[in-house]
């Protein structure tokens, strides 16, 4: 379990898990609704997604929710501001042609001419942060450097700070096309792949 605040959009403040077990078998909305609770992903009448597959619970103070589905936008002048509030060294400029989407399962892709300028982890945290919207509970995911980074806003919900946020790396999974973050106790169906949040 990681408590919110327990992290920090930067290198040396990451937590950092290996051996965490994705999802292997596919599982139905009505199977994920099930396992609202941590007791019912260990039940073995109820828990689901393979006899590896690990939960990962970011112990946020609102319920967690996706933010998923954003069609591809350019860049706006508030996402550059509460960027470069947090990435106060980044190469990044306002007027960079960069692109953000965030797919139905929470994933991150950037996307443009310069989407290239995207290139440190405190830059994704600070994308990241700002696509959460300032939201507590809201989570995304991306990849950098062959992990996957799952980010939950904290409870102080604001898009140009990571007080009280988390950022988990999940060292060496990488997620395959359409593959993303499946909340348990949410009828959405997860697939082979998925990471299991709650």
């Amino acid at each position: 379990m990681i408590a919110a605040g327990d992290t920090a959009a930067s290198t040396t403040g990451v937590d950092k898990i290996s051996d965490f077990g994705v999802v292997s078998t596919a599982v139905t909305a009505a199977g994920v609704a099930a396992q609202s609770s941590l007791a019912a992903f260990q039940s073995s009448t109820t828990g689901l997604g393979g006899a590896d597959a690990d939960e990962l619970d970011l112990a946020l103070a609102a319920a967690t929710a996706l933010v998923a589905g954003s069609a591809i936008a350019q860049m706006t002048t508030g996402q550059f501001a509460n960027i470069s509030a947090i990435a106060t060294t980044t190469d990044i400029l306002v007027t960079d042609d960069i692109k953000f989407a965030v797919s139905s399962k929470g994933v991150i892709s950037v996307s443009g001419a310069d989407a290239g300028k995207v290139n440190t982890l405190t830059e994704w945290a600070a994308v990241a942060n700002a696509l959460s919207g300032g939201t507590a509970g809201n989570t995304v995911a991306f990849g950098f450097g062959g992990d996957t980074y799952v980010f939950a806003e904290g409870a102080s919900a604001s898009a140009s700070t990571t007080t009280g946020d988390a950022l988990v790396a999940l060292t060496g999974i990488t997620l395959g096309a359409g593959n993303g973050l499946a909340i348990l106790g949410v009828s959405v169906a997860a697939s082979a792949g998925d990471i299991f949040i709650v």
